[in-house]
């Protein structure tokens, strides 16, 4: 086999400015321009996409980049494999002959995603379409731009078919293993995922999946077209978890969600009202102080039509709304709701919906499961808190009040997440595996909750 030559490095037309440090100060001016992120780099890349398996040169300052060689000892050439790397094609597979040496050359060349950077003694295996596998080597490396962020163009030539004992000597000096994903690359992230990031990655997205087409198996109800708290008996209608599931599922995930119907709450009055999946939109911790944690099984006929909108669930064949309250009087039978004004539910409703919906809190209502989990004599903290112990909307007050030490591990995750701190998979993967042994309420309520640590989970496993 050939020996290849080393790449040479060709850098843009438009040169960096070079400083004189004599004359810049140690803070730099601040100036008035914008930063492209790195996604948009990749998205508007022309080309053909094509999947390699790259072999990317792992150096130090002292060590020189050279072309794979059969005879190279060992620790003197090493590689990082990463697996199916995207290289966007801008010019084919080209033969030419070279009369003056009898030799047959293969070149093209494509540009590199963001956040790889090519270097002088890359390698690539790449299907080159005849049944083969060929071996390419760089030959050159062209910077695209003099921005922060930038791609690079490589051109590369074929230096040999693929082989077993080619194979062996290529994996031998191998010494780190990469995945790459192209979604982390669109957002400017590390998209070189380790075998035990990627292993994780896979398993997350495969319960991102699993956890949303067993919700709607579960509790969608073909009758009202939407979802139903999973309370027997009563047709209970929580609007605010429904919006929220709009928002973090689509039909590509679950194709039957076309058929969901969000049905409208009221005018501009009760739009204002916030809960804990508003704030979990956009992790806003700010938000999270200005949620309502307390609720109530509101009649629906117990809301004044003159508020309804077209479309709303005061029009509806539902029964109850579970919706926030500011305080109830159980004498009067009067309930006060958020910018809404007081609401008198006795000539409404029955004795039983009076006492238990309105007295006691939705989460203390009987017959609403329980939170598996194996008992170990050394946990003391649970996967998640079951129903019907607090008296707070979704979640215990020790997470509204911050006292971690009272929390779940569910609790203590998205406070985590809250506080700008990464979600960890290892943390959370325990807990999607076990979530779908929980009793229906449980299930209910934690389920999107647990999307979205998953989503973030996801995000953090490039950091």
């Amino acid at each position: 086999m050939p020996i290849a030559k080393p790449a040479q490095v060709i850098q843009p037309k438009q040169p960096v400015l070079q400083r004189d440090n004599t004359l810049v100060p140690e803070k730099p001016l601040a100036v008035d321009t914008r930063y492209e992120p790195r996604r948009h780099l990749l998205t508007h890349l022309s080309g053909a996409k094509w999947l390699v398996n790259y072999y990317k040169q792992l150096k130090t300052e002292e060590t020189a980049s050279e072309a794979f060689n059969y005879h190279r000892p060992l620790p003197y050439q090493q590689y990082m494999f990463i697996e199916r790397l995207e290289l966007r094609v801008t010019t084919p597979l080209t033969e030419s002959y070279d009369e003056e040496n009898a030799a047959m050359t293969v070149t093209g060349t494509s540009i590199v995603p963001p956040s790889i950077v090519p270097d002088n003694g890359d390698h690539f295996l790449a299907d080159i379409g005849d049944g083969r596998t060929g071996f390419f080597h760089i030959k050159t490396i062209t910077q695209k731009s003099y921005f922060k962020d930038t791609t690079y163009e490589i051109e590369y030539e074929l230096i040999d078919y693929l082989s077993n004992d080619l194979k062996k000597a290529l994996d031998a000096c191998v010494v780190n293993e990469g995945h790459f994903v192209r979604s982390y690359a669109d957002y400017g992230a590390n998209p070189v995922l380790t075998n035990t990031q990627y292993d994780q990655y896979n398993k997350l997205q495969k319960w991102q999946v699993r956890m949303a087409r067993h919700y709607f198996d579960s509790f969608f109800s073909t009758e009202y077209n939407t979802f139903l708290i999973p309370v027997p008996g009563m047709v209970i209608y929580d609007p605010y978890i429904v919006e929220f599931i709009a928002k973090i599922w689509d039909t590509e995930m679950v194709p039957q969600l076309d058929m969901l119907r969000v049905y409208a709450r009221d005018n501009k009055d009760n739009l204002i009202v916030k809960t804990l999946w508003d704030a979990m939109v956009n992790m806003d911790p700010y938000m999270l102080a200005k949620v309502k944690t307390k609720f109530g099984v509101i009649p629906r006929r117990a809301f004044p039509t003159g508020l309804a909108a077209f479309g709303s669930f005061t029009y509806s064949r539902i029964d109850y709304i579970y919706h926030p309250i500011d305080s109830y009087d159980p004498i009067s039978g009067e309930v006060i709701i958020p910018n809404i004004g007081p609401l008198n539910v006795k000539e409404h409703v029955s004795k039983f919906s009076i006492d238990r919906s309105l007295s006691l809190p939705m989460t203390k209502l009987p017959g609403l499961g329980f939170v598996y989990e194996q008992f170990k004599e050394k946990e003391k903290q649970p996967d998640a808190k079951k129903f019907g112990t607090y008296d707070t909307y979704l979640l215990s007050p020790a997470f509204y009040n911050g006292k971690k030490e009272e929390m779940s591990k569910l609790e203590a995750i998205l406070y985590g997440a809250f506080n700008d701190q990464p979600v960890n998979a290892c943390d959370l993967l325990p807990i999607l595996e076990d979530s779908i042994n929980w009793g229906e309420m449980e299930r209910f309520y934690y389920i999107p909750l647990l999307t979205v640590l998953t989503r973030c989970a996801l995000g953090d496993l490039s950091r």
